[in-house]
């Protein structure tokens, strides 16, 4: 049953008291600094240090979603025509390259 119109709200957090979660996290920042250390600045250095490859990936994508936005997927509802996409393509490739693709299909 809801709350008549009218009627002050009552339970719940205090007005302008963060949750726990966000105190938390706030908590973890503000030691982090007083220890002077800054994850993005720690994780930027280990790339530049490291010799392996994958590791490097690792560090890299974890800053890029500090450095660039992420895009959403975009779903296409349109119809492509591909006779247009194909004769531009057929177009753009040379005599040769014509010829060796058409061996390869026999």
């Amino acid at each position: 049953m809801s709350r008549p119109k009218g009627l002050a709200k009552t339970g719940g957090r205090a007005a302008g008291l963060p949750n726990v979660a966000t105190k938390e996290r706030v908590d973890l920042v503000s030691r982090a600094r007083e220890l002077g250390l800054n994850p993005f600045d720690e994780l930027v250095t280990l790339c530049k240090s490291t010799q392996d490859p994958l590791l490097k990936l690792g560090i890299l994508r974890e800053i890029m979603k500090y450095c660039h936005p992420q895009l959403k997927a975009v779903e296409h509802s349109g119809q492509v025509d591909l006779s247009v996409l194909m004769r531009r393509v057929l177009n753009e490739m040379e005599t040769k390259e014509l010829i060796a693709l058409a061996e390869v299909k026999k």
